[in-house]
């Protein structure tokens, strides 16, 4: 009789069940481990893994991906970015990368998952896929983490070190992006309201004539301001540093002045008319206010919107300012929020035909044609040609109120004047 031959030690063992699927098992240190497929090669496969990761696994004992990864974030990518940049960043992991990946093991995470995680990671909302570059950022979070992981043996490897190749969400759609902006038949009338709020009015006009986010125009100190040359400057920003506990949830947030959002933002534009004039006329009233307060409204290193008792103007103070404004003339439904001032900025060059590159610039974006952005464009000066846009179809008001008084002047604009369809052919005269 033939003598059965003995597996060597630690070989373990692979068999084929009843039902046709097949098991095996294979003990290391004393510790069995367990594996079941459709095929015996396929349970070889994930034997030879488990056993691979196995000093892993100890290592990273009860521990999921999602408490892994809230750990480096709290820990050591909130120390590398700004506040506001690293609360996008919680969000992201919050919204789109815990839900789907949060409940596994990091051994048990490899590539199929982490591309179906990014390529289909959808809005809450409307269930739309977010855009490419959103996408592109889950993943290099992803990635982030896993080359930490792998620095500090948590994990072999990074299932995230690979190029993804993603498709546009959809092509842009001029319909849509207006929609962003304040509509071309209620800009007349909210310009014309704004008039009645000596603050608003020249705030909401940098963020239509200038472009400026609202935390540039909280930010914006008198200094930045060039009359002699109509220029503004923008360096700083307002923002919030907020502070979250050990579960990533936010406990308080307060208002700093910082750089602005990005170095593309760090920019020196050129005003159309009706802004200098809104400005003018705002530090002739700020100047009344400091001889009948005594406070400090119009110094140098004064904020130009700072708050009746000469504080700095927050975030959260501009809010409430324009929503009870708007409450007021029973306006709240219109949507005219301060970022679609902004908005309204571009879209309003954008119909009458400016070079986006050069909108690009004056709104101080940043992308990663940003290089080719500077070389377009060249030195400031040739940023002017955006305000021509608004000054030359303004002359025939200043021709026309030569001599009425400021506030008079100002009420004969309207945007509707400004936007007039007949901009093309007086540009070309």
């Amino acid at each position: 009789m033939r003598k059965k031959r003995r597996r060597e030690k630690g070989m373990g063992s692979i068999f084929q069940r009843k039902d046709g699927s097949w098991r095996g098992y294979k003990t290391v240190n004393g510790e069995r481990i367990n594996a079941s497929g459709k095929t015996k090669e396929a349970v070889q496969e994930k034997l030879e893994k488990k056993c691979d990761l196995k000093p892993y696994i100890e290592k990273n004992g009860d521990e999921t991906f999602g408490s892994l990864m809230l750990q480096w974030s709290l820990n050591k990518k909130q120390k590398e970015v700004k506040s506001r940049t690293f609360e996008g960043i919680l969000a992201d992991f919050n919204n789109y990368i815990k839900p789907k990946l949060g409940k596994y093991k990091l051994f048990e995470i490899d590539r199929d998952m982490v591309e179906e995680t990014v390529a289909n990671a959808t809005r809450k909302t409307d269930g739309r896929l977010l855009d490419k570059s959103t996408r592109k950022s889950l993943k290099q979070e992803i990635s982030q983490f896993f080359e930490y992981a792998v620095s500090k043996k948590l994990c072999k490897d990074n299932p995230a070190d690979f190029e993804l190749d993603l498709a546009e969400t959809e092509v842009f759609d001029p319909e849509k992006e207006t929609c962003k902006a304040i509509p071309k038949e209620k800009r007349d009338e909210f310009i014309r309201i704004l008039k009645e709020h000596d603050v608003l009015y020249p705030m909401c006009l940098m963020g239509m004539f200038g472009g400026l986010r609202v935390g540039e125009i909280c930010g914006l100190t008198w200094k930045q301001i060039d009359f002699d040359k109509n220029t503004f400057a923008v360096s700083k920003a307002i923002t919030y540093k907020a502070d979250f506990d050990e579960q990533g949830n936010e406990k308080n947030k307060h208002t700093v002045l910082s750089v602005p959002k990005t170095t593309a933002s760090i920019r020196t534009n050129p005003m159309p008319d009706i802004l200098v004039n809104a400005l003018i006329e705002h530090r002739n009233i700020q100047l009344e206010r400091e001889t009948a307060t005594g406070i400090d409204f119009t110094s140098k290193n004064q904020f130009v919107f700072c708050t009746k008792t000469g504080t700095m103007r927050t975030y959260s103070g501009a809010k409430s300012l324009l929503k009870r404004f708007l409450e007021k003339h029973n306006l709240r439904e219109a949507g005219f929020l301060w970022h679609r001032l902004r908005h309204t900025f571009s879209n309003m060059l954008r119909e009458n035909g400016e070079d986006p590159l050069r909108i690009t610039r004056l709104m101080g974006q940043s992308k990663t044609s940003t290089n080719l952005i500077y070389q377009e464009l060249g030195n400031g000066e040739t940023c002017r040609s955006a305000v021509d846009i608004f000054n030359k179809l303004t002359e025939k008001h200043q021709e026309a109120n030569k001599a009425k008084p400021m506030q008079e002047f100002l009420e004969s604009w309207t945007l509707l004047d400004l936007m007039g369809r007949n901009f093309g052919k007086q540009r070309q005269k």
